[in-house]
């Protein structure tokens, strides 16, 4: 055991490079004049290992943030690739926001900012109101600053997961498998067909991430009233867990577009002339 320690012991050597020197028995470095041996007591004997000196150190933090920049560049990408069916959604950004709901647009940046402390809690969101207001959009810039920042995001529909069999995996498996992500965007729930398969699925799904406690934002047409109300046992089951962990807010605005949505329409008119 001992002559094994040694071995390793004396494998701990450091490497000489130009400008080094001696001081004091042991090596140090010529560029930041730090130690790159130190002695110590070993079995009775002293001996001279090799050590890191600062500017070595300061390297090796350097590469091995680095290297964590580049993992988490390739993880936003991974995420990013697998969130939406239509990528073209990413295109749903703050910034690209006209500002004419203010009062939202700041809730949603709010919720962004502290979403560690919601996804701690569980808590979530729900946007509610007509047609064309802007949850989608709203919905989807949350989702994709949570993108920038490293987390794992899904941004789905009911028909879009009624779509996959169950044919190809277990039913508890296909639910928990959602459990993976962050934050879970569930869009235009309300419009799906009625039928038993559907609400199967949409409870399934609610209800798991529910017992995880794990945070939704829904996005639906349907008025507060039908949601506190609704006319069925199914749905009064679904909508009690969904108001329990989001947060309603009601999106009363018609016709949001993108900031650059509306700019390329004054410049589509411009060049047709019309």
């Amino acid at each position: 055991m001992n002559s094994a320690l040694t071995d390793v012991l004396n494998g701990l050597q450091a490497t000489r490079e130009e400008g080094d020197y001696i001081k004091d028995g042991i090596l140090y470095c010529g560029k930041c004049h730090t130690p790159k041996q130190l002695k110590k007591i070993f079995l009775g004997t002293e001996k001279i290992f090799g050590c890191m000196c600062d500017c070595q150190a300061e390297e090796v933090c350097n590469q091995e943030e680095a290297d964590r920049k580049k993992r988490l560049v390739e993880r936003i990408e991974l995420n990013k690739a697998n969130c939406y069916n239509d990528v073209s959604l990413l295109e749903n950004t703050f910034d690209k926001d006209d500002n004419s709901l203010p009062v939202i647009t700041n809730a949603c940046k709010k919720y962004t900012e502290h979403f560690e402390t919601f996804l701690e809690d569980g808590r979530g969101l729900l946007f509610y109101g007509l047609v064309d207001g802007g949850k989608t959009f709203f919905a989807n810039c949350i989702l994709n600053a949570l993108l920038d920042q490293g987390y794992k995001c899904k941004g789905t529909s009911f028909p879009d997961l009624a779509s996959k069999s169950f044919a190809d995996f277990d039913k508890t498996e296909f639910y928990t498998s959602f459990n993976s992500y962050d934050l879970l965007l569930i869009d235009d729930m309300g419009t799906e067909r009625r039928t038993d398969y559907m609400q199967e699925i949409i409870y399934g799904v609610i209800d798991t991430r529910y017992t995880a406690k794990l945070p939704m934002i829904i996005t639906t047409n349907l008025s507060l009233e039908d949601i506190k109300n609704p006319e069925d046992i199914s749905n009064k089951r679904i909508f009690s867990r969904i108001l329990e962990r989001c947060h309603p807010i009601e999106i009363k605005q018609t016709k949001h577009r993108l900031k650059n949505g509306r700019i390329d329409f004054v410049k589509t008119k411009n060049i047709l002339g019309i």
